[in-house]
């Protein structure tokens, strides 16, 4: 005979289905009050929904064994309900997608979050993001605002080439201004004003004016 074909002993014979309510719980084991007394009952492993005190729940007895809980059944004040289950768990679709929906929010909570794909789309009416450090390594950043804020404390930049198009007005407001160029410093415009309240040097070997 096959070793999977063979029948697996069993302690017992004598199985029971009961249905109860949870009266209270003891170090994980729920106490469950029945038309037939009181009994003892652990959580089946295929129960995902969390057990909680007033649950009217299903509970699967075998002779000499203690109970498992296998369903519950209803609640009586559904407020929230804990899909509770041990180890890892991983959500497999082989042939389709997998959609969480809610009406109020959702909520992620982990000391470790990790997405992989190889597209995505993201897209929120509002976002507000707040954390310690955010550090990203992308080919291509494309930004598309009609209006952008920056505040910060300082602000570093390093790059290779910098172009920027300001099609009206560019501003800049600050105590000191330095600017440094290796080579050339050019400057162009229809028209130029440069006017100091104190002081305007020009220092170099040959000025040319005209």
């Amino acid at each position: 005979m096959n070793e999977l074909s063979r029948p697996i002993p069993i302690a017992s014979s004598v199985v029971e289905h009961r249905v109860g309510r949870i009266v209270a719980t003891e170090d994980g084991v729920f106490v469950v009050h029945t038309s037939e007394g009181v009994l003892r009952a652990s959580r089946a492993f295929s129960c995902l929904v969390e057990p909680i005190v007033g649950d009217r729940v299903g509970v699967l007895t075998a002779a000499g064994e203690v109970g498992h809980v296998i369903a519950v059944l209803d609640r009586l004040h559904t407020t929230s309900t804990r899909l509770s289950l041990p180890g890892d768990v991983t959500l497999d679709a082989p042939e389709g997608s997998i959609g969480l929906r809610a009406r109020d929010g959702l909520k992620l909570v982990a000391p470790k979050v990790e997405v992989r794909a190889g597209e995505g789309d993201v897209v929120f009416g509002r976002l507000a993001y707040l954390g310690d450090a955010v550090r990203a390594h992308v080919d291509r950043i494309d930004v598309v605002s009609s209006v952008m804020t920056k505040v910060a404390d300082h602000v570093r930049e390093t790059v290779a080439r910098s172009f920027r198009f300001v099609r009206e007005l560019d501003q800049l407001r600050a105590s000191r201004i330095d600017y440094a160029a290796e080579k050339n410093v050019s400057l162009r415009g229809a028209n130029a004003v440069v006017t100091a309240q104190e002081l305007v040097k020009v220092d170099a070997d040959q000025i040319h004016i005209g």
